[in-house]
């Protein structure tokens, strides 16, 4: 206790004068051991969860007799209801012939099922009527002439163009530092045109305003551009000088991603773990219903963990990287690597406040997630609440990684640490939050951007090689409906869809990952569809779902370097704002000082000129 207090009793000078504190670290806190705690125990709670739900298997559905038939379908739409498919069940489990037709059940539910008395008298009108509807879906599992054969005939172009991608990564990470200007200066342009764009295609002029605000604001703001330009071309100067970096936070991306898997893994045999209700119909046990309900927010919590742990790398590699004749006990910690001890830091003493930031960023992101949905360009109400969300999550996102490299480099309180770094961003650096939110807008487009090309360039390819005619049909379908301006607009729609279908792909790359995979299981049958209803070429389906999900491979690879880039910038900033307060200016970082000086007497001419206005 008397540690916590004379850490607390500390000023902004004192934790200047010692940028990095490695050998005489304080110990945790009691709040940093209940933060450290709570995270290995909804770890548990998660691991628990995934046992119990795989114990609870009671249910489950029988492959069909006749995967190959891909007349199935046409004849239950054409002929109506027919009989069930005919799979088999394995010793123990019953066929539940007056439910789905192929769902087999572990004899004690049929049990229990067949024993229960419902409360009241059910509405059982369903059967007749939606006999048909049934049978059409139970039919679908079995349009699978294939099973995706043209993933597994072109299965080495994709892992050469996914290889492709990674080596494009490197080198897009290796140039930004000589031109960071075009891309942030381009992709503010670009940003602009789309807006534009959409709004010809929609009418929505809440698109017009937004367009005219992030005009109005890049001119405002040209200073902050210019200050993010430079720090990410610093920030890459540092992650080159330590390649380290890369690898540590390479390896916690993997864990993150492993672990994604997992969870999503897990959630497919959540559907199989039913209990008999009270209306004598089969519905998620308790424990498929505790896994629905608290295992989605504890892994947005474990997944923010896993990019704070990369944060925690990149932080120390930095930090040490900008002070030097601070690393002279990291050798002596971890092999003399700092991204290493910044893991170590992660996992263990600093555990609690890398998770407590986790908390604060998690409920940030869960209002995001509720403030936005996939067609929120096309509402004006859903344009101003996300950017509401954006502002926010900017503001308390910002300060909250501030705060945590803070603790990082020092080893206190997290809330103490986030007043220490409030007070000396705001005496050296008051824009840092709002350009370090910039930078981490622009370098999440510029990998959206990336990924959704790269989506589109599989899909070519793919069109290409496999003789399906997609891309000439889209053309020809555009031309053909260029008569009228509305006609115009509308076949523009359809593009414009395709697009943004490819994007969501990549914004959400395990979700798209995971349902790529179920979807490739009913290729056929979604082919056979398309083209009766759309008339569209057979294979667009399924090629489409392949490039969407190597989109979602490429979001994965740009969207771990660009989150690497940020917290480097972040880092920067921070490193910055120490040495400004102890009176020094490093030859590298001369031009970023000049220019943050710059924009620090702009702030305080205009503050001047405001008051003697009133």
């Amino acid at each position: 206790s008397s540690n916590a207090q004379s850490a607390t009793s500390l000023t902004v000078g004192d934790y200047a004068r010692t940028p990095l504190c490695i050998a005489d670290r304080p110990p945790m806190t009691p709040g940093q051991k209940i933060c450290s705690g709570l995270f290995y125990g909804q770890l548990f709670v998660q691991f628990a969860a995934c046992v119990c739900v795989l114990m609870t298997q009671n249910t489950y559905y029988a492959p069909s007799q006749n995967p190959g038939d891909t007349q199935h379908l046409k004849s239950t739409i054409s002929e109506g209801p027919l009989k069930p498919a005919g799979g088999t069940c394995i010793p123990g489990y019953t066929m539940d012939t007056e439910g789905l037709g192929e769902l087999c059940i572990k004899s004690e539910l049929k049990a229990q099922l067949d024993s229960c008395v419902p409360q009241a008298d059910p509405r059982d009108d369903s059967d007749q009527n939606n006999g048909g509807r049934r049978l059409i879906e139970n039919k679908l599992d079995d349009q699978q002439r294939h099973k995706g054969s043209m993933q597994p005939r072109n299965q080495t172009l994709l892992l050469l163009l996914l290889g492709g991608v990674a080596l494009f990564c490197l080198a897009w990470f290796m140039l930004l530092a000589k031109f960071a200007s075009a891309m942030l200066w381009g992709m503010l342009a670009i940003n602009v045109a789309m807006m534009c764009y959409m709004f010809y295609l929609t009418s929505n002029w809440m698109l017009l305003v937004i367009a005219a605000v992030v005009i109005v604001l890049a001119y405002l703001g040209r200073t902050q551009i210019e200050v993010a330009i430079t720090a990410m071309g610093l920030a890459s100067a540092g992650l080159q000088a330590a390649p380290w970096t890369f690898v540590v936070s390479f390896a916690f991306q993997m864990g993150w991603l492993v672990y994604a898997i997992a969870f999503s893994m897990a959630s497919t045999f959540v559907q199989n773990s039913q209990a008999v209700g009270p209306d004598c119909k089969l519905g998620p046990s308790w424990v498929a219903s505790f896994w629905m309900i608290v295992c989605p927010i504890f892994f947005i919590f474990t997944t923010l963990f896993f990019k704070n742990c990369i944060l925690s790398a990149v932080a120390m590699s930095i930090g040490c990287w900008y002070f030097p004749e601070e690393t002279v006990d990291v050798k002596e910690e971890t092999c003399g690597s700092p991204a290493l001890y910044g893991g170590k830091l992660a996992l263990t003493t600093s555990s609690g406040s890398v998770f407590g930031a986790s908390l604060i960023m998690g409920v940030v992101e869960v209002v995001k997630r509720h403030a936005e949905h996939p067609c929120w360009w096309m509402d004006p109400l859903a344009c101003f609440l996300k950017a509401l969300a954006c502002a926010l999550q900017g503001t308390i996102g910002g300060l909250t990684r501030f705060a945590l490299i803070a603790q990082l480099f020092h080893g206190d309180d997290l809330c103490h640490m986030g007043q220490i770094q409030q007070e000396l961003l705001s005496r050296h650096l008051p824009s840092a939050v709002a350009t370090g939110f910039l930078a981490n807008v622009i370098m999440n487009q510029i990998a959206m951007g990336l990924s959704t090309s790269f989506g589109f360039l599989v899909w070519f390819v793919l069109d290409m090689r496999e003789g399906l005619g997609v891309f000439q049909s889209i053309t020809a379908f555009v031309v053909q409906n260029a008569d009228t301006k509305e006609n115009f607009r509308n076949s523009q729609l359809v593009v414009v869809f395709l697009t943004w279908s490819m994007y969501l792909g990549a914004r959400r790359p395990i979700v798209t990952l995971f349902w790529s995979t179920v979807l490739l299981a009913f290729v056929d049958a979604f082919d056979w569809l398309f083209h009766w209803l759309f008339g569209c070429p057979w294979g667009m389906f399924e090629s489409f779902i392949i490039s969407q999900a190597m989109a979602a491979m490429a979001s994965i690879i740009f969207s771990y370097m660009g989150c690497v880039l940020e917290y480097a910038t972040d880092t920067v900033f921070y490193c910055m704002a120490v040495e400004s307060e102890c009176g020094r200016v490093d030859a590298r970082t001369i031009k970023l000082h000049d220019l943050m000086q710059k924009q620090l007497k702009d702030e305080e001419d205009a503050t001047d000129a405001s008051r003697q206005h009133q």
